[in-house]
């Protein structure tokens, strides 16, 4: 038996070299860890930098933007306040010089509109206003590029490029032609016709005889024409009463030319000109806009200032006024309440935009202690997350706390 024991103590105890070999292998995985430790811990601190510097910049950005927005308020509506001590109501019949560098109010007919188009192919005859614009398309492939898994690869993370194309109207034009994207391992073109027929449509004969471009075109301006009353009426001012009318075109008494189509609001220019119903590579489109105004009367509230009208200057900042048009037949009453309520509504989005930027801001700046929490052993994402709670209530506390003062100390001052 003690032969025995002797024997078994022999083969189970661990002769210095295991030993030795045991402790070193011990050593190697603290090493390993304590090296994944700073590691986390280094960069948990870079975070933690990062984080800080980002909360201070919104936080610094949002209470500046609200106090701004609180000081905004209080001029725009101390602005109101005294234009309505301060206005006169005037009549349409003739100006009156008495009232020369006052506020004034009145509702007059709109007048000077002028026939515009006359000279460009499409514009219906007879199209009159104050602004004729022209929208401009081309109908062509419309390159798409994906990421997909690559051909013949074996690994799932090596992505590739996948060129498609897609036909239909843009505002600019691009000659593809097969040599511009050929097939690759990576690429596919599909979806595109590929030949040798010019389809430019700026070297065809309907859009070189015309100055035409791409996108929105102005064709004619006769804004410093219009007369509101006996006043002229600023092209700032009409542009707050005009509206935009899409017009139908036409080719006049006569019918349109081989390759020229009317199609709902669209003018069609084919692009081999073969008058057709589809759409092909190289076609273009024309749409018209006339801007004029809607009502009979519009109502003004502005400073007169010879036969024209500026803006009315406010006692309280002189960086705040009153220069407002509206459609329709309003009282100085209707158009102070209309004021008011879109400032309200400018300084109550701003208000909520900047408490919620200064909440996250504050947050950010505190967040640094939820990632160090996740550094602790085994129950790091538990204390982060009840960290990440009760950080969550302060920053809305303190957000709404600093918010609150900056808006406060503007009201005060």
């Amino acid at each position: 038996l003690r032969c025995s024991c002797s024997f078994a103590r022999s083969l189970g105890s661990p002769t210095p070299t295991k030993r030795m070999d045991f402790m070193n292998q011990m050593a190697d995985s603290a090493g390993e860890q304590m090296g994944q430790a700073q590691q986390a811990v280094g960069k948990a601190y870079h975070q933690s930098k990062e984080l800080i510097i980002v909360g201070l910049l919104v936080l610094l950005g949002s209470l500046g933007t609200g106090g701004w927005n609180e000081y905004r308020n209080v001029a725009t509506l101390r602005t109101i306040s005294l234009a309505k001590d301060h206005h006169n109501k005037v009549d349409c019949s003739a100006i009156d010089s008495k009232m020369e560098g006052k506020l004034i109010h009145f509702s007059c007919d709109v007048s000077g509109q002028t026939v515009l188009g006359t000279t460009t192919i499409g514009v219906p005859a007879g199209a009159s206003g104050f602004k004729l614009t022209v929208h401009t398309e081309v109908f062509r492939p419309i390159r798409k590029k994906t990421k997909v898994v690559c051909p013949n690869s074996e690994s799932q993370e090596k992505k590739c490029d996948k060129i498609t194309y897609k036909k239909g109207w843009e505002t600019n034009w691009e000659q593809y032609t097969q040599a511009r994207d050929p097939d690759r391992v990576c690429d596919q073109n599909t979806g595109l016709d590929c030949d040798a027929t010019n389809r430019d449509p700026t070297t065809k004969s309907f859009w070189t005889s015309q100055t035409m471009q791409f996108g929105t075109q102005e064709i004619q301006d006769a804004s410093s024409s219009a007369k509101i009353g006996p006043w002229k009426l600023p092209s700032d001012l009409l542009s707050k009463i005009w509206q935009g009318t899409t017009l139908t075109p036409s080719c006049g008494t006569t019918p349109c030319t081989a390759g020229t189509s009317v199609s709902g609001n669209y003018l069609i220019y084919r692009h081999d000109g073969v008058t057709r119903t589809n759409d092909d590579i190289g076609d273009v489109r024309r749409m018209f806009t006339l801007y004029d105004v809607k009502q009979t009367k519009n109502s003004v509230l502005a400073e007169q200032k010879g036969e024209t009208l500026i803006p009315w200057l406010s006692p309280y900042d002189s960086d705040y006024d009153i220069y407002e048009a509206m459609p329709g037949e309003l009282t100085p009453e209707d158009m102070f309440t209309a004021l008011e309520e879109i400032n309200q509504g400018t300084t109550w989005f701003l208000r909520l935009l900047t408490l919620v930027l200064t909440m996250s801001g504050v947050f950010c700046i505190v967040s640094p202690v939820s990632v160090m929490a996740d550094l602790i052993p085994v129950i790091g994402d538990f204390v982060s997350n009840v960290v990440d709670f009760f950080l969550g209530i302060f920053s809305c506390a303190s957000g709404c706390m600093c918010w609150t003062l900056v808006a406060g100390v503007v009201w005060v001052l």
